[in-house]
């Protein structure tokens, strides 16, 4: 296990935000750092270049400006969580502690958004040949609402899906808000 005392974040190899994808394809603990040299976010992936091809927290550190992402290589990936764990209550990040943005949603009144969604939906799930069951299984949405958005023309995701913190749900449906053009996140 890492002494988190004697990790120098700003000494790790970095890429500017901007250039993230230049980063390893390799398992680690990865530290979003300010331009004061604060460490603003602290996450942990088998594949760090592929979690910040859409990280959600990507946004907020857009705003931060100048933000480097450093990396620290684990090649024993039973080791990230405890490692990130201790990490994060040394370093103490303050957007591991804030809340993810929540998505704005169309309203209901606009049909043609809705249109836009439910189509991208079947879209997404004809090209990788995704049934309604592993749709349920990969979202985590309720089992009634995947079949109902892979067979029904009315259905688009609720207020109460996108509130969900779990991953797999958030980033699904911020990948189809994306690929319609529509905003997935305040």
């Amino acid at each position: 296990m890492i002494d988190p005392k004697t990790i120098t974040p700003t000494q790790l190899p970095s890429v500017p935000l901007e250039s993230r994808a230049m980063l390893p394809k390799t398992p680690g603990i990865y530290f979003a750092i300010d331009s004061q040299g604060t460490i603003q976010y602290i996450g942990r992936s088998v594949d760090i270049n592929q979690r910040w091809k859409q990280h959600h927290r990507c946004d907020q550190l857009e705003k931060v400006g100048e933000v480097q992402i450093a990396w620290l290589e684990v090649s024993d990936t039973r080791l990230l969580s405890p490692i990130e764990k201790a990490l994060i209550k040394w370093f103490r990040p303050p957007l591991n502690s804030e809340p993810l943005p929540s998505p704005k949603l169309p309203t209901s009144s606009d049909s043609k958004t809705q249109g836009r969604i439910r189509n991208a939906i079947r879209k997404l799930l004809m090209e990788n040949d995704i049934s309604a069951y592993q749709f349920w299984k990969e979202t985590q949405i309720g089992q009634k609402t995947a079949y109902r958005l892979c067979s029904d023309p009315e259905s688009i995701p609720s207020k109460r899906i996108m509130k969900d913190e779990r991953q797999p749900r958030r980033a699904f449906f911020f990948r189809i808000f994306d690929s319609v053009g529509v905003s997935g996140a305040s």
